[in-house]
């Protein structure tokens, strides 16, 4: 039987907290959500896949997406919102968690236990922003955004019993 030894959860406020602070907004570890201030932040698991690391010990490498909503379509943006999000946001936040792979911020300044470092990612970081700056329909709140769309892996290890 496995047991897991992390908790999912302080990933999930964790990630937020690092957002929050690269890029300051509200945000929730969910989606979908409106904000009547922006940017803000949505979050959530998108997949996981488990790693065998030794005879009893796993790494369980979660997918999680990072949505950054920069604006609502209806403030009838020409390119502003693009160009900021290009020039400002993309490279900060990459920068941000280069720089904190084990999951720190102000808010959370000590490592996160059991986040797995292996020796190409140092810990969690970012794999991609699979679709650029684009427009979404979010259909949960009938509103079409533009947003920034992070994918983060984040290593987590555990034993298997």
């Amino acid at each position: 039987m496995a047991s897991a030894i992390y908790d999912l959860g302080e990933v999930m406020d964790r990630l937020l907290a690092m957002e929050k602070e690269v890029v300051p907004g509200e945000g929730v570890v969910y989606w979908p959500e409106k904000f009547d201030t922006f940017p803000y932040w949505m979050n959530r698991i998108n997949g996981m896949t488990v790693e065998p690391l030794s005879a009893d010990t796993v790494i369980d490498r979660w997918v999680m997406s990072a949505l950054l909503v920069i604006d609502h379509m209806t403030a009838n943006y020409v390119g502003t919102v693009f160009k900021v999000a290009q020039e400002t946001y993309i490279p900060a936040v990459l920068q941000f968690f280069d720089d904190n792979p084990l999951l720190t911020s102000a808010a959370y300044p000590d490592e996160m236990l059991f986040v797995f470092p292996d020796e190409d990612t140092r810990g969690a970081h970012i794999t991609g922003l699979p679709s650029g700056t684009r427009t979404v329909l979010n259909t949960g709140i009938g509103v079409k955004q533009v947003v920034l769309e992070f994918t983060i892996s984040v290593p987590l290890g555990r034993k298997q019993y």
